[in-house]
């Protein structure tokens, strides 16, 4: 009908004015890899980095730092990963809640680090965690045996 050929016309063209007169550089802009990782479609692969990155590209769900130069893992360092391999770095200290909001995260590797003593909130949140590993820590795997206790 007349009517919705008017109202099909209006909304067309409000669509070209909202197109043609958008702000420049409002636009979210998507994060990129950093320049300290290799990134696939699903994971990243970062090594030799002075801190943690913080951000990555969407769909990154599995995160490898290898030889970091940084001794702390902060709260709330990392999101949305499913797994973290953190073997082979100098971290001593990790703080308290330095997992929340990865409720998701199943597999987490922390080997081979300095790490002399983890609180009882360390993990906490870690409701899908199966699997941890802690070897080669200066720290007693009894004592982790009871922090992770659900």
């Amino acid at each position: 009908t007349e009517r919705e050929r008017d109202k099909t016309a209006e909304n067309t063209g409000k669509i070209k004015y909202t197109l043609m007169h958008a702000p420049r550089g409002q636009a979210p802009k998507t994060p990129r890899c950093p320049a300290t990782c290799s990134c696939t479609k699903d994971s990243a692969f970062c090594v030799d980095t002075k801190a943690i990155p913080k951000s990555f590209p969407p769909g990154i769900i599995s995160l490898t730092m290898v030889n970091a130069a940084f001794t702390e893992i902060p709260e709330g360092a990392f999101s949305h990963m499913h797994l973290l391999l953190l073997n082979s770095n100098t971290f001593s200290l990790i703080s308290d809640d330095a997992f929340a909001g990865l409720g998701h995260l199943q597999y987490l590797f922390i080997e081979n680090n300095d790490i002399q003593a983890l609180s009882k909130h360390t993990f906490r949140g870690l409701k899908s965690l199966t699997h941890l590993y802690v070897l080669h820590l200066p720290i007693k795997p009894s004592v982790i045996s009871v922090m992770i206790q659900k």
